[in-house]
């Protein structure tokens, strides 16, 4: 849905996170096979981030089972990183998503599906179409389920 449109994009990390990162990969400066060392310098260097990368961190977030005080929590970025990368994937994942509800309001077609042609060979004519029921308020105040329905209606009349 959503989480395919945001590859290739990337986030800079704020600074308050990269000095807590600096500051862990300094105290664990002879211990460079801790999990997560490589990331976290990598970070602290770049000081940037792709979508793949949020995605890993935040796995890696749900995953750790240990204390806050670990340093393998605490060197990839502890709280203050945890909440940022929930933040920033909710936050990007949600504009898409208003974003593509807004164009289906609007009138365009297919928002949430990837193109696609239809293979008209394979179709089932017997298949019997029946009027969906009005699921939501959305629905209600785009009179949405009423137009699909007269759209059929007027598709079957053309043909």
């Amino acid at each position: 849905m959503a989480n395919s449109d945001l590859y290739g994009n990337n986030w800079n990390i704020p600074n308050d996170i990269i000095s807590s990162i600096n500051r862990e990969l300094h105290k664990n400066k002879g211990n460079k096979s801790l999990k997560g060392y490589k990331r976290a310098k990598n970070l602290a260097d770049t000081r940037n981030i792709s979508y793949s990368m949020l995605k890993r961190l935040k796995n890696f977030f749900v995953s750790f089972s240990g204390s806050k005080t670990d340093p393998e929590y605490l060197i990839n970025g502890g709280d203050k990183m945890k909440t940022w990368v929930n933040s920033t994937l909710d936050k990007s994942r949600g504009d898409i998503k208003r974003q593509k509800t807004l164009k289906s309001d609007s009138g365009m077609k297919n928002q949430f599906k990837k193109t696609h042609t239809k293979d008209r060979d394979n179709k089932n004519v017997t298949k019997v179409n029946l009027a969906k029921p009005l699921s939501g308020s959305r629905q209600l105040k785009t009179n949405k389920a009423v137009y699909t329905e007269m759209i059929r209606i007027i598709n079957r009349l053309i043909k």
